[in-house]
């Protein structure tokens, strides 16, 4: 995904520093932002999932002091799953360094 970023912005640049006049590049590059992905261009869909993944690991610590142990079982992956979504958002990717 990363490298359709990058080709739409070298796309972005080519038509920028084209002859068309301005009138003819904004409905291109109007269009061109259209094709960025959203978890590119809407930064709170980052915010949201991160406060919920965040949220689901504090609120089950109060949770295991007075669940039973069966329920203690069931919280168990879940807690492991948000920890595990959590560092794979929050570490940075290969593709950007």
């Amino acid at each position: 995904m990363n490298r359709d970023i990058q080709q739409l912005d070298r796309i972005r640049a080519l038509v920028e520093e084209s002859p068309i006049d301005a009138q003819e590049k904004k409905p291109i590059l109007e269009k061109i932002e259209e094709l960025k992905s959203p978890l590119e261009t809407d930064k709170w869909i980052y915010r949201i999932v991160v406060s919920a993944l965040s949220a689901a690991i504090i609120l089950i610590f109060p949770l295991a002091m007075f669940a039973s142990e069966e329920f203690i079982k069931l919280l168990l992956p879940l807690s492991t799953a948000a920890v595990g979504g959590l560092v794979g958002l929050l570490a940075p990717s290969p593709g950007r360094q």
